[in-house]
Parts: C-alpha cells; structure tokens; sequence
C-alpha cells in the first residue's frame, strides 16, 4: 500500500511539474505576441541615425569591428562595447533593414520575460521556506503568483520605448544578461554546501554580469542587490549579534567584493570614456554649471517621479521636458 501511495503521489506532481516548466515558455511567448507589432518598424531620426543607419563606422562582423567597439568611444556616450557588436552582428546578416535590429530586441525581451519568471518563482520558494507562513501554499499558487508577476513587468507600458527602439537595444541586452546573472546566483545559494556547483554557478553568475556591463551600465550598483537578498531572503547574513565576525559573512562579502569589481571598472572606464571621447553628445555639464547640490535635486526628483510612474502609465514620453529643466 505504501509502495501504491508514493506511486500515486510521483504520477500527481508530474503535471505540474510539467507545467512549471512550460510556463516560462508561455510567458515568453505572450511577451513576443504583444510586442510583435515592433517587427514592421522602421528606424526613427533619434539616435538610431548616430548609432546605425548614418554610422559610417558600422559594418560586418570582424575582427576589425570587435576591436572598434572596445576602443573607439567616438559614439560612445557611455562604454557599452557588446551592443556596438551586436549591431555589427545585426548588419552582418541584415544590413541597414530595420527588421533585424527589432527581432533582436523583441527576441531578447521575450527571453529575459520567460527568465524573470524563474527568477520570482524561485524567491517565491525561498521566502516560503525562510519564512513559514502559517498558510501553506500549493505548487501551483507560486506558479500562478510569479507568472502575473511576470507579465506586470512584461507587458507594461513602460517596456514599450526599450523594445520598440532599435537604439535601445543597449538595454533590452543588459537586462537579459542581468537577469541569467540573478537566475544564476540564486541557484549557487541553493547549491552553497556543494562546493563544486556552488562554485560553477557563482562563476557563472559573474560572468553574466559583466557581460551586462558591457552591454550597458545600467546595473552598476547589482552586487549591493544580491547583499540584500543575502540578508532578507537568504538569511545567509544578519541575523545574529556581531555577525559580522563569522565565517559566512566574510563569505559573502567576498563575492559581493567579486561583483563589486567590474562594477567599479566599468564606471571608471565610462567617466573616461564620457569625458575624453569625441562624441556627438557634446562634453558633460561642468560642476560651475550644475553643481552637487542641483545634481542631487535632480536625482531625488526623477526617483520620485518614476516611483509613481509604474502605477500611472500615462502620457507617456521618450524624453519629459520637466526631467530636463526643472525648479
């Protein structure tokens, strides 16, 4: 009878197994259908003459072309060396069409969609785990919780200028290879006590992360993140007095250190490249111009503003005037 019982009970969690790991696949495929609109596009006068179609410096795949992006910063308003060879990989097979520069952002948001939603399943587990809730939820509750979780964020309004904007592929890219960093983290905290996968999949985590810095900069501050899930999701570090002083927490502050590292190299790298180079851009506002003060103003306005602007998507724009100039 206890034979019969476990067989019966393997036979009923295979189909949901089955379906959590088609679920990742109808995400993306409902992210690609809603933005499949992108693959009739055309070029816009708004960077995309800069940086493609009016760049004389892009052409095939090369080594001629991969050298060129890591050390010509004439276009380079930011160093995002991957992106400029993504677009040499585009025109190698597509030339000037428009059509392949969106099939790879429109390919690369369904992508990190369908990886966003391991990542959320996952941390899902994990803070039922960590935490005990006194209700306990069903397989097919996280499941269902971290796909419309998913596809806030998939389907949202504001992805629309980044997968609809061939110059913008600079994030579609850096968020993709961002998010396998995320996936791949969290599966080396799963795997902490296996020395040997714990260091496969942290390396792993590192290398996509960089990559992402390549791409674009836009997760410079990750590793301060991946701190936080140690200390709130995790429980890896914090919870008990002078924590600081045990092994694990030195653990941990080695690989943020290993993080922090490309992090720091790339925002020193993209300072130089943003003052020395030769740019279209025109050179960064001086302090005598905009001092720390106004700076500072200006950042707390914008992370207010867009604090709200997830949940009003209205009136929409590229660039808001007020972003610009502002009292």
């Amino acid at each position: 009878m206890e034979t019969k019982k476990a067989n019966i009970t393997v036979m009923g969690c295979g189909p949901r197994r089955i379906f959590s790991l088609i679920l990742p696949a109808i995400i993306t495929l409902i992210a690609l259908s809603v933005f499949s609109g992108v693959l009739v596009a055309d070029f816009v006068m708004w960077d995309d003459d800069i940086f493609i179609y009016k760049n004389p410096k892009l052409g095939g795949l090369s080594f001629e072309s991969i050298y060129w992006a890591f050390t010509d910063a004439d276009l380079m308003m930011r160093y995002n060396p991957l992106t400029l060879i993504s677009w040499s990989a585009t025109y190698h097979f597509f030339g000037l069409n428009p059509f392949g520069y969106h099939l790879v952002n429109w390919i690369l948001h369904g992508l990190s969609s369908g990886v966003l939603f391991l990542i959320i399943r996952k941390i899902l587990l994990a803070a039922r785990g960590k935490f005990q809730p006194p209700v306990h939820r069903p397989g097919w509750y996280i499941d269902l919780t971290a796909a419309i979780a998913t596809l806030c964020w998939a389907i949202h309004p504001l992805r629309v200028e980044p997968v609809a904007w061939a110059t913008d592929r600079t994030y579609c890219q850096a968020v993709f290879f961002l998010l396998l960093s995320t996936l791949f983290y969290i599966k080396a905290i799963e795997s902490e006590f296996e020395k040997k996968k714990y260091l496969i999949w942290i390396g792993t985590a590192v290398i996509f992360y960089t990559l992402s810095l390549l791409s674009y900069a836009i997760g410079i501050t990750y590793f301060a993140v991946l701190f936080i899930l140690d200390v709130y999701l995790f429980k890896r570090i914090g919870e008990n007095i002078g924590w600081y002083k045990s092994h694990a927490a030195k653990k941990v502050l080695l690989e943020k250190i290993i993080f922090a590292n490309p992090a720091v190299l790339i925002a020193i790298t993209s300072v130089v490249v943003r003052n020395y180079s030769n740019s279209p851009w025109g050179p960064p506002v001086s302090f005598s111009e905009f001092g720390v003060f106004d700076r500072l103003m200006q950042a707390v306005y914008i992370i207010v503003y867009y604090s709200y602007r997830p949940f009003y998507p209205i009136d929409l724009s590229p660039v808001y005037s007020s972003l610009v100039a502002f009292d």
